[in-house]
């Protein structure tokens, strides 16, 4: 596994825990990041990036995780770390 696959993964896995702790302690804090409609006055740009890493369940985060495993070292070796990163998050939006 990649370096940078490394870290996509491990800031997953944190980010998946801590959403997970602030949601069973009722907390709303992550109600700042999930993505909401542009006209919405609830957007914010930093928003684009931070819905990317939230995930619904843990089979949602699992399969995200197993197909970033399987073919995320591939694409970086073939595109190098920092097109690899920004391959990843252009990605996300689709």
């Amino acid at each position: 596994m990649t370096k940078s696959v490394k870290y996509i993964l491990f800031i997953n896995i944190i980010i998946y825990i801590i959403s997970y702790i602030l949601y069973y302690n009722n907390s709303n804090l992550m109600g700042y990041f999930v993505l909401y409609p542009i006209s919405d006055n609830n957007f914010h740009l930093y928003q684009l990036i931070s819905y990317s890493f939230l995930h619904a369940s843990f089979l949602h985060i699992f399969s995200n995780m197993f197909v970033l495993i399987l073919l995320g070292p591939r694409i970086e070796k073939e595109f190098g770390a920092k097109k690899f990163i920004i391959i990843y998050l252009i990605f996300q939006f689709q």
